[in-house]
């Protein structure tokens, strides 16, 4: 599939629990717009959900349908916006792993402007060679201890026959 807003936002909910696998530059950026879109949806119709409150407090009448249609309007809207962090972090930790850096610098977030500047010159790199680096390391690690399991074995046995040879 080619990289675009809704291609790449659709995959990046798709694939909103799958952390093992790596994001290109273009999929994370589509998706990027795809999200602050949503956001932007959500942050109109919360404030949208806030003006009956708003009103009813300053008025000091409160209608009950209205106030809870407003805290319920407002509640769904909540969840939904925390349920889209879910693929913005996971998608985050793909693009990490893309450019060859632990999914861990995803905690930089959290430190909210320092943490965003970093964040965004980190998923401005280009993609790296290795589409996994996990993949490769663990056969590395793999293919190292099998190599010094033999070595070891080698000298245990040159070790055995000059033990009985005496």
């Amino acid at each position: 599939m080619k990289p675009g807003l809704i291609n790449s936002t659709k995959l990046a909910f798709k694939k909103s629990f799958t952390i093992n696998e790596s994001t290109g530059r273009a999929d994370y950026w589509w998706f990027y717009l795809g999200y602050l879109l949503i956001k932007i949806f959500l942050f109109i119709m919360a404030s949208f959900a806030v003006l009956p409150l708003i009103g009813s407090f300053l008025i000091m009448d409160s209608n009950l349908l209205i106030t809870t249609f407003s805290f319920f309007m407002l509640s769904m809207i909540i969840t939904l916006y925390l349920l889209l962090k879910i693929p913005y972090i996971t998608i985050t930790i793909r693009r990490y792993k893309d450019i060859n850096m632990s999914g861990w610098f995803t905690a930089l977030l959290i430190f909210s402007t320092i943490g965003f500047i970093i964040n965004f010159i980190f998923m401005c790199m280009p993609s790296k060679n290795n589409n996994n680096r996990q993949e490769t390391s663990s056969n590395k690690t793999i293919k190292r201890s099998s190599d010094n399991s033999k070595k070891y074995l080698q000298r245990r046995s040159i070790m055995r026959n000059q033990l009985y040879k005496k």
